[in-house]
């Protein structure tokens, strides 16, 4: 069992990069996630991809010098533990791609004046940006809203494919897993600093506690490169 989960775990490593090296026209970054990679999966089990949407830039940093080539939102504090919402700060002005969402299309303002990015409209927007775009034969389709995901079913294949926002730093309230006090050796060091190299990501849904008015805006942060390095690390 151990060789073959090793196996499992180059096979991905492998063939995400290789597919991701190979999107040129589609600059959308794919990683798997679920029990395809865990090894656990069984017939009917479905497919989870995660896709980081190209040319934004989220940040903690308000003050800064942003990158022209990005579309940027602000990570703001004051949200339900593992949640965010995102501030407008500058649109992009050197990437143009009709292939893609428009993410202003998005955008509401709120009463402090700013505009910010509503994770189910985008959520929606991304569901139905799937349903045109998907290259396999829409006969015998179903696409279905799972949460944040953008679905499909085709024959015995179930995908679930949620679209998100990549951070480049990890929002303050995780920095005590960087250095708390550990009782075991796992993670050792070398291991950690590779977990903390990663990035979060945002994914488009709110806390289901939350208001309604307020869980539109929210944003859920999520660290599945960073478990995945973990898990995948020999």
């Amino acid at each position: 069992m151990g060789l073959q989960t090793t196996k499992r775990k180059s096979e991905i490593l492998l063939y995400e990069y290789l597919i991701n090296e190979s999107r040129e026209s589609m600059p959308q970054k794919r990683y798997i996630g679920g029990s395809f990679v865990e090894g656990s999966e069984m017939e009917g089990s479905d497919h989870d991809n995660m896709f980081i949407y190209p040319h934004v830039m989220v940040t903690t940093k308000s003050y800064c010098t942003y990158p022209l080539d990005k579309v940027v939102f602000l990570m703001c504090p004051g949200s339900r533990a593992c949640y965010t919402e995102l501030r407008f700060i500058q649109d992009s002005q050197i990437y143009q791609n009709e292939t893609q969402l428009n993410l202003l299309q998005c955008l509401a303002e709120k009463d402090d004046r700013h505009c910010y990015l509503l994770s189910r409209k985008y959520a929606e927007a991304q569901f139905t940006r799937l349903k045109s775009k998907v290259s396999l034969p829409k006969e015998n389709m179903k696409f279905i809203r799972n949460g944040p995901c953008a679905s499909y079913e085709s024959g015995e294949l179930m995908s679930d494919n949620v679209f998100t926002l990549e951070c480049d730093d990890w929002p303050p309230i995780a920095a005590e897993w960087k250095t708390r006090a550990r009782k075991f050796e796992w993670p050792d060091e070398n291991l950690r600093n590779a977990v903390i190299n990663t990035k979060c990501s945002l994914v488009p849904i709110g806390n289901p506690a939350s208001e309604d008015n307020v869980r539109k805006f929210e944003w859920r942060i999520s660290f599945l490169l960073g478990r995945k390095t973990a898990y995948v690390e020999p």
